[in-house]
């Protein structure tokens, strides 16, 4: 509220001589006029203990307050993409695909009804508002890297939620390795760039050698065939990419190296594009 102002100032105000003598009163009022306008932001904590509903697939849920949930760092198959939009646009499908309903299980018997906490990074939603977050169970555990060292699902980089990049990548190799899950199905085993068709957009994991490069005022572009190439933007080059940070010492480097890339693709112009997010998300072929 702005202060009272006394009978005495106000006839001396009206009079003119002193009508300066509410500039004090007006500016050390200025902070109780505050709430009016709205209070200052609160302090976002990095972590928020939930109750889970259910798990709509094996990488995300739903809060019991309805808000939904998409996993850091993991992509599992999907169940039903022409319902669900996953972490990026993923592919429509008549069924589910493989392993889909073994990850959508797998989560569920450990997060429905259950509380758990969320660990969030540097963004904290996506474009469909979905909370991001690495998620603990009660027990410790981590609900991602389970998926992960159960074979159950992919790694996947996407900047600038990377801090927890190094722990990923190792339940991923421990699964590889011994073969499970996604990484013993053949429906999972890369596909070669020369295979595909606009018809594959989505998520994909494919293989093939980069024969050209060419860029634009925002992107780089890796050409794997005429009508498959690999994106990714310049500025992410230069913070993830681009040596000394990253491994690449120019775009060049990549040129005649047969290589796996994993990662969301789309269509433009007649062809496919994927979309590289990070280099965590580009291999040498086994």
């Amino acid at each position: 509220m702005i202060p009272a102002v006394c009978t005495q100032c106000r006839k001396r105000f009206a009079s003119g001589t002193g009508r300066y003598l509410l500039v004090p009163l007006l500016v050390f009022s200025l902070p109780f006029l505050a709430p009016a306008y709205g209070r200052a932001p609160a302090i976002v904590a990095p972590t928020e203990v939930v109750q889970i509903r259910h798990a709509l697939d094996g990488d995300s849920l739903v809060l019991m307050d309805g808000r939904q949930v998409r996993l850091l760092g993991v992509n599992t198959p999907e169940i039903d993409p022409s319902s669900h939009r996953g972490g990026h646009d993923k592919p429509r499908a008549v069924t589910p695909q493989p392993l889909a309903r073994e990850a959508q299980r797998f989560t569920a018997a450990r997060v429905d009804g259950q509380t758990v906490t969320l660990h969030f990074e540097t963004e904290r939603t996506d474009r469909y508002q979905r909370l991001l977050a690495h998620v603990t169970l009660a027990d410790g555990t981590r609900l991602e890297e389970a998926l992960l060292r159960a074979g159950l699902g992919w790694m996947v980089a996407i900047p600038p939620n990377v801090s927890e990049l190094a722990r990923l990548q190792a339940a991923e190799a421990e699964a590889r390795t011994a073969r499970r899950g996604v990484w013993e199905k053949t429906e999972y085993r890369p596909v070669a760039a020369e295979r595909l068709t606009t018809k594959d957009a989505g998520f994909l994991i494919l293989t093939g050698t980069v024969r050209s490069f060419r860029q634009s005022s925002h992107a780089y572009y890796f050409e794997l065939t005429p009508r498959v190439s690999l994106l990714v933007p310049r500025a992410e080059w230069k913070r993830y990419f681009a040596a000394p940070a990253g491994p690449y010492a120019t775009p060049q480097t990549l040129i005649g190296l047969k290589i796996v890339a994993r990662g969301w693709a789309n269509t433009y112009d007649g062809k496919l594009r994927l979309h590289l997010t990070h280099p965590a998300m580009l291999t040498s072929p086994e």
